[in-house]
């Protein structure tokens, strides 16, 4: 299960995952050039009566049961690192485009993923950086001339109005931009199937919460918020191992509560050869700890 993505706190961990985003992402045009070649409606029909309350009414909806229902279906765990902690839901395709777009049916559950609030962070921020449509659309309309001068000369009212109709009409264009879609898709399952290299102690503990199980596998306590994954090899050793070449996946690892943990890092302490042993005799001499502290039970 890939781990969570807490450590992207550093820019060089957050600038990895873009450059391995980017890399897969199909070419898009730019999108004020798109905007600037397709001829702009008279500024009545944008003020018409009729566009201004579709507007309202298409910004106002929401697809609340729906959401819901996808949630029910998977079940309120993150789809990128398995966590069951502030779970919320993450638009594919966004919103404001996939309710424009008459072959991508908005109430299709696929459309919807479940994510943490640490990677869904991420995942916009990633989005946001490298498909910048939707904002682009949105600062084209800010700053067109028409808004600037309606602003300058009309009513507040006449010109906020406009703003939202040119927004609307951006959206409107913005959404037939060629590999568009496949671009928001290509972010969303690169992100998925990023697994950030596991190369300093921080990293890999996060990595081994993502294992967590709902007890104590060594007493049975089940209190929650004293359960964390531990590892066979403790971090400070799993570390030099990982950079020998040794992949965590396949040294064993346990579910336990604090009070078993303290007896286990008494036991641990008494072995100091961890930094110049070979890797194979340091594996051993933590596997023969691991296994006394667990026949104690």
């Amino acid at each position: 299960m890939p781990m969570q993505l807490g450590f992207l706190a550093s820019p060089a961990a957050r600038q990895e995952l873009l450059n391995y985003i980017a890399g897969a992402i199909p070419p898009l045009p730019s999108v004020n050039e798109w905007l600037s070649s397709i001829p702009l409606p008279p500024v009545e029909e944008l003020l018409s009566k009729e566009k201004i309350i579709a507007i309202y009414r298409r910004r106002r909806k929401r697809q609340k049961s729906l959401r819901n229902k996808a949630r029910t279906a998977r079940g309120p765990r993150c789809q990128r690192c398995g966590s069951r902690q502030r779970v919320e839901q993450h638009h594919i395709v966004p919103l404001a485009l996939a309710q424009r777009l008459p072959e991508l049916n908005i109430k299709d559950p696929d459309n919807l993923i479940d994510l943490c609030a640490v990677c869904h962070k991420y995942l916009e921020e990633a989005t946001e950086t490298l498909v910048p449509a939707l904002h682009e659309a949105d600062r084209w309309a800010q700053r067109h001339p028409l808004l600037v001068a309606e602003f300058s000369n009309g009513s507040r009212l006449r010109a906020r109005d406009l703003q939202q109709s040119l927004v609307e009409w951006a959206m409107e264009q913005v959404v037939r931009l060629p590999n568009l879609v496949d671009a928001y898709r290509t972010v969303v399952e690169r992100f998925l199937g990023y697994q950030p290299p596991l190369n300093d102690r921080k990293s890999l503990v996060r990595f081994l919460q993502t294992f967590r199980a709902d007890n104590c596998q060594r007493c049975g306590a089940t209190e929650a918020q004293n359960l964390r994954v531990y590892s066979i090899v403790p971090p400070k050793a799993l570390v030099r191992l990982v950079g020998d070449g040794y992949d965590p996946l396949k040294i064993d690892r346990a579910t336990i509560c604090l009070d078993c943990a303290n007896e286990l890092e008494l036991l641990r302490g008494d072995y100091q050869g961890w930094a110049v042993d070979p890797p194979d005799e340091v594996i051993s001499r933590y596997q023969q700890i691991w296994n006394k502290w667990m026949s104690k039970n």
